[in-house]
């Protein structure tokens, strides 16, 4: 084979020399890119192609469907970012303030380490509802982090954190209406330095203001 059609077949079909967890490691980011840019409706397994450097063919191997790719990376999302981000411990983790600041800069950071995580994970919640298949997946990412805040708020209250007769639901729908701001805010504003100079605030000001000594 002539060394042009060589590098056009190493293109489009997996990349000499990666493996098959590679390329698909490869699909699963460009995947979140393009769902995140155009949405799940304008998308289009061409388009995921595209952007992975792999032939529509190729990308079939891995994936039978646009929504086979999408459950797969909704999933994906609730695996590596959410249960991650909750199941690790802060060091010296000594109140539910700390441990809120310490969720808030992780996901910061996250943010920091690979965008495409961050815009996936909002525009994917945007998207479940808009599409009946994936309204159950979308909803199971607002859950965990709902039912981590408010487990916190509970908490709180017994170290007597919340004003007297406040609402620990409410103040656990306000962190997570935060949480998904602050998700929107560092996807698409693609500033990362506004975006660590906004957690400085919710860290350093806001959530102690929200959670101070117990009474």
């Amino acid at each position: 084979m002539p060394a042009r059609r060589r590098d056009t077949a190493a293109r489009m079909g997996r990349p000499v020399g990666s493996t098959a967890a590679q390329t698909r490691s490869r699909i699963i980011l460009s995947g979140r890119r393009v769902f995140s840019a155009v949405g799940y409706e304008q998308a289009t397994m061409e388009m995921v192609a595209a952007e992975a450097g792999l032939s529509r063919a190729a990308l079939g191997r891995y994936f039978s469907s646009k929504a086979d790719l999408y459950e797969t990376l909704l999933a994906d999302i609730d695996k590596s970012v959410l249960h991650n981000l909750l199941d690790e411990q802060p060091p010296g983790d000594d109140g539910t303030a700390k441990r809120l600041s310490w969720i808030f800069r992780r996901a910061g950071r996250l943010n920091a380490e690979d965008p495409s995580l961050t815009r996936f994970t909002t525009t994917a919640i945007v998207d479940g509802f808009r599409n009946p298949e994936f309204a159950t997946l979308a909803r199971a990412q607002i859950d965990v982090m709902r039912s981590y805040f408010d487990a916190a708020m509970v908490k709180a209250q017994r170290e007597n954190r919340l004003p007297e007769g406040a609402d620990p639901t409410a103040f656990a729908d306000l962190l997570l209406a935060t949480f998904w701001g602050l998700g929107l805010f560092g996807a698409f504003m693609d500033d990362s330095k506004a975006l660590e100079d906004v957690m400085d605030v919710l860290v350093e000001h806001v959530i102690p203001a929200l959670l101070p000594g117990p009474r």
